[in-house]
């Protein structure tokens, strides 16, 4: 049995349908952006556990413990501070210059799609500039990534392979697949 179904404007709402489209339209970037964060950061974690664990591993071969351990800086600067939980446990946490990083992002495009999607009105101009410039900031943070990735995660593994030691990877992570 199928029956019609009608959808229809609340009328207690005065906002116009290119209005709503562009509030969705805006909400749908900010989700994109969001989930290549997101699945970046799960990477980019994950990498993180496995040269924590290779560090003792390699503490006798200077050279070795000093390439992991400059890919493990370089590797926490995209990642940023991890917050376990806010002091005062409000969920907010102390004022950040940290406006790049995985963790970062990842929050903040979190709470500018809350922002957007919870109005049934356009996002603001201070809304779309702000998800412009997290734009901006995931580029450039996920330009490191790729470097990271293509670059130094190779070079690394490759001096791995040649000490006979196990090549670290973006793949799985410790707790299972995605």
């Amino acid at each position: 049995y199928t029956q019609p179904l009608t959808i229809k404007m609340d009328p207690n709402i005065n906002v116009s349908q290119a209005d709503l489209e562009l509030q969705f339209d805006t909400d749908m970037k900010i989700v994109a952006a969001r989930q290549n964060v997101s699945e970046t950061l799960e990477q980019a974690n994950h990498l993180q556990e496995q040269l924590q664990l290779l560090l003792p591993k390699v503490k006798s071969r200077e050279d070795l413990a000093s390439r992991v351990e400059e890919l493990h800086r370089k590797l926490i600067r995209v990642l940023g501070a991890e917050h376990s939980s806010s002091p005062d446990f409000s969920g907010e946490f102390g004022p950040s210059n940290d406006f790049t990083s995985l963790r970062y992002l990842d929050s903040s495009l979190g709470q500018l799609e809350h922002i957007v999607e919870s109005a049934d009105a356009p996002p603001t101009p201070d809304a779309i500039k702000a998800f412009h410039q997290k734009q901006q900031a995931m580029e450039s943070t996920l330009g490191v990534w790729h470097e990271i990735k293509t670059k130094d995660l190779p070079e690394l593994n490759s001096l791995l392979r040649q000490a006979r030691l196990p090549a670290v990877s973006i793949g799985q992570t410790a707790k299972g697949t995605r």
